[in-house]
């Protein structure tokens, strides 16, 4: 209800609101109305000095809706009958809103108003020239205060409508954070790299997870409270040291370093560490993330090795080749000169012989070195196939002795051979036996300074031991254990001139092994020596063989043979020929499908490797032509045993490696019926 004001001498005035309402203030709604400039400018000034935050905002920020509120004031008292919720007061929900988006508290929004009031009564006073009474005063107290009621309205609502939006934000963040923590919970105990957080003042671990004590051999609360340098090995501690330093520089460093498990053993580790700062940069822990890189380190290891054993290969490989030339192009000079000494003075019997024995020599040279690489190249495939028998050991030792006194006498050694004279029985291959004993006397010969000592001893019992031992040039102690790998020779200061291709005790040890034998090497050292010693399990002694008929001469054969090499064609013809037979030849395939068809002959050697038609077609029509009236005999320098099988499938009764020994043509020969 209304109240109504008395006072001495002056009419009784009301404080009902309906009633000020209902009057109209015309004369003070139109100077609000046409001094709302000035009022404004007034407003600002003290608003300046007064308010704290309006100083902060430009002179459109400060004023926002005063102008407009100020008139629709001035036509809310030119009028009569307005209920409180006036044309003044849109502006007003404006200004409210706009003074809490400006970061206003309420009390300084009610100031403005306040201070508007002021303003107001003061000008009002100037203007009218004349107080303003109590009814004019009241009258716009309550338009201001309907004003304020508006602006406050707003101002909660909106601020209710912010604080509601950023509870919900807050609560989502929360939830966020919460499933944020839950999953990193879950990586950090499920993950299977090692996680440890540490105090950055002084790295001792406030947390691990499963990972990284199992990693290290402990249960997780072993590790809780420790120092995080108990898992590092001493030597990494420097390493550590640096990381630290580096993590307080960069933020972040990836370092490599040894790490040491509960029991004692050692691994490769792989760290991430990482600073972790709060939102002020502050540093609160440090994070490590450890992987064992022990199988990535053994495969480096590994690929580092096999990268040197590479590189150790190619360059053997390179010198072996360059020595294979030089061994190849040795026996073409002796060979040529003899030739020339053929050609210029063969008829003299005495110069013929020495001759013909030079050229023997060197191409037993030769064929030693092609058989030897094949040898090897066969053990390595494992296609190598040995024929074993019950044999006296003595036997084989005498033959390697026999085939190399001409290299002994050449360099004036003394050879001294020692062994029972009871037999030494052994299960193994004659001409691989022998063939290990000549690469080891030929080996003591040529690295040994002429006029040496060689000495050739074998001992019987449980097993059989054979040692040749010479006091040459010796082998350094780093290579006592590589002496035996292919294309390894001593070394490169040691005289080259006794030749060898480095594959010569690679095929030693590879064919002992296949008879189940063992062979070693040993040396004092440079220019002391050295003695190589092979072992062989001891046979049971066998029962006698029956004597053997005697050999006989082979008989006459009418021979073709079909091979594109002229020289090879020529000289096996003319060989054969002064051994009476009777021969005929052909460059080809088709030329000799021809001639064997014409001239019927016994037996056809046949080259394999034939321009037009090879020599596995020749045979296959001459098979079926001639059936088996004819002998056909395979010519090569293919001599693996999937080259004799295919031999033997397609028709042929026979293989013969090139170069061909006629003694074992020979007894081919004698087998043609």
């Amino acid at each position: 209800m209304g109240q109504t004001l008395t006072g001495r001498g002056t009419p009784t005035v009301t404080t009902d609101p309906r009633v000020l309402r209902a009057e109209r203030y015309a004369e003070i709604g139109a100077v609000i109305q046409r001094d709302a400039g000035l009022l404004i400018e007034r407003w600002r000034e003290r608003a300046l000095h007064v308010q704290p935050k309006a100083p902060q905002l430009h002179r459109e920020a400060l004023l926002d809706h005063l102008p407009e509120f100020l008139a629709q004031l001035g036509q809310r008292l030119e009028s009569r009958g307005h209920s409180e919720n006036g044309p003044h007061t849109p502006s007003a929900h404006a200004h409210g809103q706009q003074r809490w988006e400006a970061g206003w508290s309420l009390s300084e929004m009610i100031r403005d108003y306040q201070l508007l009031r002021l303003v107001l009564l003061e000008y009002l006073d100037e203007a009218l020239s004349r107080e303003l009474d109590l009814r004019e005063i009241m009258a716009v107290g309550l338009a201001l205060d309907e004003a304020i009621a508006a602006s406050v309205e707003r101002y909660t609502a909106h601020r209710d409508e912010e604080l509601g939006r950023l509870q919900s934000e807050h609560s989502a963040q929360q939830t966020l954070a919460q499933q944020q923590l839950m999953q990193w919970k879950h990586v950090f105990e499920h993950a299977s790299w090692g996680v440890a957080l540490a105090n950055p003042a002084d790295d001792i671990l406030l947390a691990v997870n499963p990972a990284f004590a199992r990693m290290h051999g402990y249960a997780g609360d072993e590790l809780l409270g420790r120092p995080l340098t108990a898992v590092f090995a001493p030597e990494s501690l420097t390493a550590f040291a640096e990381a630290v330093r580096r993590v307080q520089a960069d933020g972040e460093h990836v370092y490599e370093s040894i790490h040491v498990r509960k029991d004692g053993s050692r691994f490769a580790a792989l760290t991430n560490v990482v600073a972790l700062k709060d939102e002020a940069g502050n540093l609160r822990l440090r994070a490590a993330n450890c992987q064992d890189i022990s199988e990535r380190k053994q495969l480096e290891e590994s690929l580092r090795q096999q990268a040197e054993a590479l590189q150790t290969s190619d360059r053997r490989k390179n010198e072996f080749l360059a020595t294979l030339g030089h061994e190849l192009r040795n026996p073409l000079a002796p060979l040529r000169n003899a030739l020339e000494v053929l050609r210029l003075n063969g008829a003299d019997p005495a110069v013929a012989r020495q001759a013909q024995d030079i050229m023997d020599r060197q191409l037993h040279q030769l064929t030693r070195l092609v058989d030897d690489l094949l040898d090897v190249s066969r053990i390595a495939q494992g296609k190598l196939t040995l024929r074993k028998e019950r044999l006296d050991l003595r036997n084989v030792l005498a033959q390697a002795v026999q085939m190399n006194t001409p290299l002994v006498a050449s360099r004036g050694h003394r050879l001294t051979v020692h062994q029972p004279d009871e037999p030494l029985w052994v299960e193994a291959d004659r001409a691989r036996l022998i063939q290990v004993f000549v690469n080891l006397l030929n080996n003591a010969a040529k690295y040994t300074p002429s006029g040496g000592e060689i000495v050739l001893s074998a001992t019987g019992g449980p097993h059989v031991e054979v040692r040749v031992r010479d006091n040459g040039v010796g082998i350094p102690p780093e290579m006592l254990t590589r002496i035996f790998d292919l294309f390894t020779q001593i070394n490169d200061g040691i005289d080259r001139s006794a030749g060898g291709l480095g594959i010569g005790l690679t095929l030693v040890r590879r064919l002992v092994e296949l008879h189940g034998g063992t062979v070693t090497a040993r040396s004092a050292g440079v220019n002391q020596g050295s003695e190589f010693i092979v072992t062989f399990q001891t046979a049971p002694e066998p029962t006698p063989p029956a004597p053997a008929s005697g050999a006989r001469a082979s008989a006459s054969r009418h021979i073709l043979i079909v091979e594109d090499n002229a020289d090879s064609r020529e000289s096996l013809a003319q060989l054969l020929r002064l051994l009476g037979h009777r021969v005929d030849s052909a460059p080809d395939g088709p030329t000799g499908i021809e001639a064997a068809l014409r001239l019927r002959p016994e037996v056809a050697l046949l080259d394999i490797g034939l321009p037009r038609l090879n020599g596995y077609e020749v045979a296959q029509r001459l098979r079926g032509e001639l059936g088996d009236r004819i002998f056909l005999v395979a010519l090569t320098g293919h001599s693996q045993p999937e080259d004799r099988q295919r031999a033997l499938a397609v028709g042929f009764n026979a293989h013969l490696t090139k170069p061909i020994e006629m003694e074992q043509l020979g007894q081919l020969l004698d087998k043609r019926k």
